[in-house]
């Protein structure tokens, strides 16, 4: 994989990081898996508090492998890690910054070959669909082979709790959808630009824009995919080339738990790393605005709660999917169930 001449520059240099790095395994899956189930990426550092529920929640929707790349974990996530039966663990050491990660990510594609399905997901996204307490990831992916979708398009959908935002806290046992049940059901709008069909909008740019208008957060992905040669997940929010971004409808909701009690030490430690975006801007902005209003709350009178799929669908979140009669339904109702056995085992210390 080698950099090419009229590659946009932040093309070239997820290409030429995925060239470059060197994925050192520190685990391989011991449990078998579905060909035909995608394959969960993830990249991560110091996850240890989200990881059993990430996990979970992905088995719960029928995921039998993970491919994780640990970026020099101190907190015990990596051990964690090692421990999973159906966990491929790879270190990098390098430095994090977003077109590295994507680097990353592109390079494990390349591993483990491009004909067949990923979903990319990040510690603290939780994917859903319409009637995904009934359907697994593998029905998703029969659909969109169904529909002729290569690329399933996406929104973040940040989640929030009742009272100040710095006041946040999550119960030994507790779910985070229990934590954070809420969702803004009428702040989020469309608009298309030539890489993506976008989803703006949200309790962030609603509560630290400042009045301003330029805060604006995109929040499309499309986090499942099966790629061909030449085509890379070049962006958090993207895939390049751009023609196919256009031809799905927003399938999956993102359920995002950004907002967590510890999440001022999150914004320091990014704006002291300088890592993200515009030298940390929105960490910045995050910063400023909670400095300004210890008593900052999300809700608002579109609040609405997070109870089951349905909610994102009446929300026009997500589309309704027609599921045909031969999927199989594999999903078999275990996430509602899953999600309620976390809760017990959490609680129990298990």
């Amino acid at each position: 994989m080698s950099a090419a001449i009229g590659y946009p520059d932040y093309v070239q240099q997820v290409i030429a990081e995925a060239a470059d790095v060197s994925l050192d395994l520190q685990s391989a899956a011991t449990r078998a898996a579905d060909p035909d189930t995608p394959i969960v990426i993830s990249v991560i550092k110091n996850e240890l508090g989200l990881l059993p529920e990430f996990l979970h929640h992905y088995r719960s929707l029928g995921i039998e492998r993970f491919v994780i790349i640990d970026n020099g974990s101190t907190d015990g996530s990596r051990e964690f890690l090692i421990a999973q039966k159906d966990v491929d663990c790879y270190l990098v050491t390098r430095r994090f910054l977003w077109p590295y990660k994507q680097g990353w990510i592109n390079r494990v594609i390349v591993e483990y070959g491009y004909d067949r399905w990923y979903i990319f997901a990040d510690a603290d996204e939780q994917m859903v669909f319409d009637q995904s307490e009934h359907y697994s990831f593998r029905d998703l992916a029969d659909h969109a082979e169904h529909l002729g979708l290569r690329r399933v398009r996406g929104m973040l959908i940040d989640t929030y709790a009742d009272g100040p935002i710095l006041e946040y806290s999550q119960a030994k046992g507790q779910s985070l959808r229990e934590a954070f049940p809420l969702f803004d059901g009428d702040s989020y709008k469309e608009f298309r630009y030539k890489e993506i069909i976008a989803r703006k909008g949200g309790p962030r740019p609603r509560c630290f824009s400042g009045g301003e208008g330029k805060f604006n957060p995109e929040m499309s992905k499309y986090p499942l995919f099966r790629l061909r040669p030449g085509e890379l997940f070049a962006n958090p929010h993207h895939i390049y080339p751009y023609g196919d971004n256009f031809h799905s409808d927003c399938l999956i909701g993102v359920l995002h738990y950004k907002f967590l009690p510890g999440f001022v030490d999150k914004i320091n430690r990014a704006i002291a790393e300088n890592t993200y975006w515009d030298g940390s801007s929105e960490y910045k902005r995050y910063l400023h605005a909670l400095k300004s209003n210890p008593e900052l709350s999300f809700v608002y009178e579109g609040t609405r709660r997070f109870q089951s799929t349905q909610d994102l669908v009446d929300a026009r979140l997500i589309e309704p999917i027609s599921w045909r009669p031969d999927v199989r339904n594999s999903g078999q109702c275990v996430m509602i169930e899953a999600h309620r056995d976390w809760a017990a085992r959490a609680g129990a210390g298990v």
